[in-house]
């Protein structure tokens, strides 16, 4: 965990560095996912529910409480000034052993979401999490919201709906394109849960009948004939997968794609035990989308 630190606190502002934009950062961010070499930092308890502030050019990692200060940085952005191209992260580390900023970027989506990724030598051309690479992914606290739920008992009524898919890790390296909105959706029904490109496209990436277990820890979710990814799943379609609620309206969804020989029986093949992404394993965060009936704005 030392090491990590070490590695992650985020940078010193040189003279004239630039902010893109510094109000659209500024706040408090939950951490929903914290990915480095192919691991999520926030497996350890004390990580859980971690804030994230951005002020001005300082930017501070907090537990939950905001009484133990995990790291605490300066930072200096640079906003994408051609079409595709990616805004850029110059990291700095405070007080650690790196001696020359760390290179990023980062994307502001929805616009309540942000990602970060930076890569220990050279500036990553996408967002990963693994070998010598670190991903955030943060979500707005807005003052005077109420703080998020998490209902028992209710699995299988939760787990409906259309879910706009946050970041879909594959190989530590998420598949989802930059920018203000992928249009990538889960749709999850009462047997059925399928990713796709947007909410009308007629085939999905990856698609599966499902079952739950929510009494076993990890919850399991056992993907039965499933359909889609790269490679493709066995010809039987089982894949034993687990689920987790982050909150009732947050949803992580972990899975195997590989890692088993070929003709290795279903009840032969190792479900994850926690919630990453590496060469074997793909990882899902989602944000479920707001309903009509809620008389709330639905999201693009």
């Amino acid at each position: 965990m030392r090491y990590f630190f070490g590695l992650m606190c985020l940078a010193a502002v040189g003279p004239g560095a630039l902010r893109a934009d510094p109000p659209a950062l500024d706040g408090s961010w939950r951490v929903l996912l914290a990915h480095r070499s192919d691991a999520d930092a926030l497996d350890d308890p004390v990580l859980r529910d971690s804030v994230v502030t951005i002020k001005g050019d300082r930017l501070e990692w907090k537990s939950a409480d905001g009484k133990v200060s995990h790291f605490a940085a300066t930072i200096v952005i640079r906003e994408a000034k051609e079409k595709g191209a990616l805004n850029e992260l110059d990291l700095q580390p405070v007080g650690g052993k790196a001696d020359k900023p760390l290179p990023g970027i980062y994307d502001l989506y929805l616009p309540d979401y942000l990602k970060i990724s930076f890569h220990e030598t050279t500036r990553p051309k996408g967002y990963s999490g693994g070998r010598q690479s670190t991903f955030f992914l943060l979500e707005r606290i807005k003052p005077g919201s109420p703080r998020p739920t998490r209902t028992t008992g209710k699995d299988a009524e939760l787990l409906l709906g259309t879910w706009t898919m946050l970041t879909s890790l594959d190989d530590a390296s998420d598949k989802i394109r930059p920018g203000p909105y992928s249009g990538h959706v889960c749709v999850i029904t009462k047997t059925r849960i399928e990713w796709k490109a947007t909410s009308k496209s007629p085939t999905p990436s990856v698609g599966a009948d499902y079952t739950i277990d929510p009494t076993k820890s990890p919850r399991a979710i056992d993907f039965r004939n499933t359909k889609g990814g790269n490679p493709a799943p066995p010809e039987d379609g089982y894949l034993p997968a687990i689920y987790e609620f982050i909150d009732d309206d947050t949803l992580k969804v972990c899975y195997p794609e590989s890692g088993f020989k070929a003709g290795t029986p279903p009840q032969d093949r190792l479900r994850p035990t926690r919630f990453y992404s590496d060469g074997d394993r793909n990882l899902w965060v989602m944000k479920r989308q707001p309903t009509v009936a809620s008389k709330e704005p639905v999201k693009p």
